[in-house]
């Protein structure tokens, strides 16, 4: 390959020698630059070339191509769309522009982006395979799922098609088919850096945290920063016990982009490994934030408070708390609550906290699993049944989850306590 890239760029300097300004050949010496490990200077060349040549739209492609992939977004846009203006069929540039609004957010944009890009193209699969990663965002599942089945028709040893399908399985809870595509996929391209992190994302959702660390592991250096890569380590190692490396993981991941899920994991770790004072750390980081982050802060401190025998205060808080539009703080402040109520015996004050939690928020098994457990402290096991019944309805379930709540379930149908099939509310 090495070969093959100086013979071409040795042909072109040959015939720039004679033709010293032909765009074209141009153009191809800056790809042979980027072929050969120089794409800084094959973007700056590119770069040249489309402003001396404003209507050289393979030059413009690839000079939005390779902005694209130095971070580059906005010189990306500008020369995707003049590619497009001349050349309004060319499909590989729409679907990347497409992928630019993808990677903004814009999903709804980006969904036509790429259905723009087929009617340009209908076997452009590029843009088929990210239709379907699209879809899943969106939640049409469906859709998704029938992009995918077309990639793979088209090529069955098409990486991203594999990578597709992978996606909308791990969406659908189709944790072992999903798994079995993505190593496909990592077969297929062993330097995918997606691939890996969705391997290493199927395998954690497996509960084989050791082989999600070794998907990981897989990971180029750079790579290895990735913030999804270095989350997905952290949540493994707190799996298998290494609760300090993951502290000091989710303190970086935390430190540089706050979000409510490291946030939760690492007020998670402080207080398994008793560090009330990281946790007050943690409270005064997340207040120098700013608005974005005053609610997780004020979570943060009413779990301070409440591991500081502050308990009138800590309710007060997360009485506040339990109506955040973030449903993650809303549940985590109404278990909160709970729990303090019924260690402050007062199990019907505790039933009506979850009973809002359930009206407020559509709460995970896992979580209705924990509410059902507490209301079987406080006696009252119809609430629990309902709980567990609504949490068995949900489909599909992990099989360890869908264990967790039978037992429980069982447990409560053999109590032979017929009073306590009343809630505390109701009984003398």
């Amino acid at each position: 390959m090495a070969g093959d890239v100086s013979r071409a760029r040795e042909a072109c300097l040959s015939l720039l020698a004679q033709h010293p300004a032909d765009p074209s050949l141009l153009t191809l010496l800056a790809l042979c630059e980027d072929a050969s490990g120089q794409p800084k200077q094959a973007l700056d060349q590119l770069q040249a070339i489309c402003t001396d040549h404003p209507d050289q739209s393979r030059a413009l492609f690839h000079w939005g191509r390779l902005a694209m992939a130095h971070g580059q977004p906005d010189q990306a846009r500008q020369a995707l769309s003049k590619a497009i203006e001349l050349e309004p069929n060319h499909a590989a540039s729409r679907h990347l522009l497409a992928r630019l609004a993808y990677r903004s957010g814009q999903v709804d944009e980006a969904i036509e982006g790429f259905k723009t890009a087929l009617m340009a193209d209908r076997g452009y699969l590029p843009a088929l395979c990210d239709l379907a990663l699209a879809f899943t965002d969106v939640g049409d599942t469906q859709a998704a799922l029938e992009a995918a089945t077309k990639a793979l028709k088209s090529d069955k040893t098409l990486p991203a098609g594999h990578l597709a399908m992978g996606t909308v399985l791990l969406a659908e809870g189709e944790l072992v088919q999903a798994k079995q595509h993505f190593t496909q996929a990592t077969d297929l391209d062993p330097d995918s850096t997606q691939g890996l992190v969705m391997l290493a994302k199927s395998h954690q959702q497996c509960r084989e945290h050791r082989e999600a660390l070794a998907a990981l592991d897989r990971l180029s250096g750079a790579d290895k920063e990735r913030l999804d890569a270095r989350r997905i380590r952290a949540l493994s190692l707190v799996q298998l016990g290494q609760t300090r490396a993951a502290q000091a993981l989710l303190e970086g991941i935390v430190s540089q982009a706050p979000d409510v899920d490291g946030v939760l994991q690492l007020m998670d770790l402080y207080l398994h490994h008793n560090s009330e004072q990281a946790l007050d750390g943690l409270r005064r980081q997340l207040l120098d934030q700013g608005a974005a982050m005053a609610e997780l802060s004020e979570l943060v401190g009413a779990v301070y408070c409440a591991t500081q025998a502050d308990r009138a205060h800590a309710l007060e808080l997360f009485q506040g708390l339990a109506d955040s539009p973030v449903e993650a703080i809303a549940i985590r402040a109404s278990l909160w609550r709970a729990r303090l109520l019924l260690e402050m015996g007062q199990p019907s004050e505790m039933i009506l906290a979850l009973q809002h939690l359930d009206e407020v928020a559509s709460p995970h098994p896992m979580v209705r699993l924990q509410m059902a457990q507490l209301a079987k402290q406080a006696g009252d096991v119809a609430f629990a049944g309902a709980c567990l019944d609504q949490a068995l309805a949900v489909e599909p379930l992990p099989d360890h989850l869908r264990a967790e709540l039978i037992a429980l379930h069982d447990q409560l149908n053999a109590s032979p306590e017929t009073e306590s099939n009343q809630p505390p509310s109701q009984r003398s």
